[in-house]
């Protein structure tokens, strides 16, 4: 599922407030709540789909073809959504290894989290 930043007030173009915040402010910016299973794809906007794909008890992986480069994603991920739901141990972005401050989990819910460009690289959780 595919959402503007929370802070996103209004759709449209033009408007006459200075502190409104428009949806054309936060084009580089946007929220990816997951709940991967097997393989799937859906359509973020035009020109642009994930790709989700569970490797059961090994590994999740979410691409964006035609992801705009700079453009942010926040991605909430529910493992408990997984076949074989797992803890993360690394994050891959590419070929580079994220640090584990650039990601995070609630154990509790089972909530991976991270913000990352997808812009030609994909996201590759592995489990411990």
């Amino acid at each position: 599922i595919s959402l503007l930043p929370a802070d996103v007030s209004t759709l449209a173009e033009h408007h006459a407030v200075d502190d409104v915040v428009s949806h054309l402010d936060r084009q580089d910016q946007r929220t990816l709540l997951a709940f991967p299973r097997g393989t799937s794809t859906a359509a973020i906007e035009p020109g642009e789909t994930a790709r989700s794909t569970e490797v059961a008890g090994e590994s999740w992986t979410l691409g964006v073809s035609g992801a705009p480069t700079g453009r942010t994603y926040r991605v909430e991920a529910s493992f408990a959504a997984l076949e074989e739901p797992f803890e993360p141990c690394t994050v891959q972005l590419g070929d580079t290894q994220l640090d584990e401050t650039s990601w995070s989990w609630d154990d509790a819910d089972q909530i991976f989290t991270t913000e990352v460009e997808l812009a030609g690289a994909d996201l590759v959780v592995e489990a411990c």
